[in-house]
């Protein structure tokens, strides 16, 4: 579910911050540069679905800010698993080839491989 939210000036709706579901809760970003620079007791209105708690610009500030703090988190746990889930790969071709160089050889193939793959999606 998402949800514009604006402010009233002049009888005319200004649309200012969008909010929306990614899949790990709501994220909402200014959509309007000059929103931000609005006092934090700005009153503002949802345009096309419910408030769901935020009535003020500080009210959107507040929640940017709690999901910018909470996706670095998430970034430094995706890594620390990341290393970890590296670790044990290069555990298990370790094993299978009785050699850690042989087993970095299959890694660094690997991660070729992958940068190779990228490019051609990216054109």
């Amino acid at each position: 579910m998402s949800t514009t939210f604006g402010v009233i000036v002049k009888e005319k709706e200004i649309k200012i911050a969008r909010r929306w579901s990614d899949g790990y809760g709501a994220t909402m970003r200014f959509t309007n540069d000059l929103a931000e620079t609005l006092p934090d007791e700005t009153p503002v209105i949802p345009l096309d679905n419910s408030a769901q708690g935020i009535y003020t610009i500080g009210d959107i500030k507040d929640h940017i800010k709690d999901r910018d703090q909470r996706d670095r988190a998430l970034n430094v746990v995706e890594k620390s698993i990341k290393r970890r889930y590296n670790a044990q790969i290069i555990e298990e071709l370790e094993k299978a080839y009785n050699s850690s160089d042989e087993a970095l050889k299959v890694c660094d193939y690997l991660e070729d491989r992958i940068k190779e793959l990228k490019q051609e999606l990216n054109g």
